[in-house]
This record gives structure tokens, C-alpha cells and sequence, in this order.
């Protein structure tokens, strides 16, 4: 059965309101930006990049429930020595779409690596990712370490510690519509756990191959 053209929203005017509301808030977006779709098997996958094109490239992964535009307040140190791709996750909130169902981390691993290998083919590249997107980065360097330069994992959810109640609770809240809690909030409330500008310059390192 074929999928409407605005999935995975329910209509046409959601995805137009969605989408419109992301275009604005990626305004904020404080360094110079290009954006792409990768096509790949797994599905059609939202890129924004930022970053000299020579410098060593590191992938970047957000929280659940939050897009690539939640690396806003770290984004000028982290691309200030890299070539950064902030992703929307796949099956998750943003741009992002899958041609089928991603939940298992053999799926998303290899949803990961078709994305690396389109923006990266050849050599090595890093990888950070904060809470899901820490558990992600997590599960790809297990599977491809051969491809990774340096992980940085950010509270990664799942990796240190099982995940507990509470966690599934406050990931639920995120989701619903209600105020103080869903919708343009979600990003905001994982933004605290974000590194500071000093910060995130201090965890990737100074590592450059600008000629």
C-alpha cells in the first residue's frame, strides 16, 4: 500500500504547519548553513551542514523529540574546527523520512551508516550524539568502528544505566500537546543538557585538515 505524500503527518495542511514553523525557527541558526535530502535506502534523511568542506567531518545527533536545530547554541564551536552535519533522526521529529518502519538499533545503525558513507565515502569521521542520539552513535561505533575517528557520547540513553520509568515518562509528556511540555518545548527542555560553546570546542578538540 503506498503512502500519501505528506507522510508520515496525518493531512497536507499538518505538514505544510510543520514545516513552516521549522523554517522559522532555523533563522536562529547562528553560522553560515546548507542543507541537503539523502536519498538512501532507509529513506530521505535531512542534512545541515555547516563548517569549512576540508575540515574533519563529525556527524552530530539530537535528543528524542528534537531536530538538528537543536545544536544551535553549540553549533558555532563545533563547526569552527569541522565539517558538522546535524541530522534529523530518522522516525523521529524533524525532516526526515523512513520508507519503513526504523526502531530496532540494527535498523538505525544501518540507517547511520548509509548517511556516513553518502556524506562520507572514503576515511574516517566523527560522531556525537546527546541522549537517543548518543544511544544511536553508541550502537553505530559498535558496529563500525572501522569508520570512526572519535564518539562523543552526551548522557547516552541506555548505555551507561538501563533506561528507567521515569525516563519513559518524561519522553511521553514530551510528546503530547499540552503547554509547558510538548511541541516547541521539547527542544528547548533538552537544549539544558547541551555542551556550552567552551564546552563543546573542549569535547570534539581542535582537530582540523584545512590546508
Amino acid at each position: 500500500m503506498s503512502r500519501p505524500w505528506f507522510y508520515p503527518f496525518r493531512s497536507e495542511q499538518s505538514k505544510s504547519e510543520y514545516e513552516a514553523y521549522y523554517r522559522k525557527r532555523e533563522k536562529a541558526w547562528p553560522v553560515a548553513f546548507e542543507t541537503m535530502f539523502l536519498d538512501t535506502p532507509s529513506g530521505m534523511t535531512f542534512v545541515r551542514a555547516s563548517g569549512h568542506p576540508t575540515d574533519l567531518p563529525l556527524v552530530i545527533l539530537p535528543g528524542v523529540r528534537a531536530s538538528s536545530l537543536m545544536w544551535a547554541d553549540s553549533i558555532a564551536a563545533l563547526s569552527a574546527h569541522h565539517r558538522t552535519y546535524a541530522l534529523d533522526i530518522i522516525g523521529d521529529a524533524g525532516l526526515s523520512v523512513s520508507r519503513s518502519e526504523i526502531l530496532k538499533a540494527d535498523d538505525l545503525s544501518r540507517w547511520l551508516n548509509e548517511v556516513c558513507t553518502a556524506l562520507v565515502p572514503e576515511g574516517r569521521l566523527s560522531i556525537m550524539g546527546i541522549s537517543y542520539g548518543g544511544w544511536i552513535a553508541g550502537e553505530y561505533a559498535r558496529r563500525f568502528p572501522e569508520r570512526l575517528h572519535s564518539v562523543v557520547l552526551m548522557a547516552p540513553g541506555g548505555i551507561v544505566l538501563p533506561f528507567s520509568l521515569s525516563f519513559f515518562v518524561r519522553v511521553t509528556l514530551l510528546c503530547l500537546p499540552l503547554p509547558g511540555l510538548g511541541g516547541e518545548h521539547s527542544a528547548g527542555h533538552l537544549s539544558g543538557c547541551l555542551p556550552t560553546r567552551h564546552q563543546a570546542a573542549m569535547l570534539v578538540g581542535p582537530a582540523s585538515n584545512r590546508q
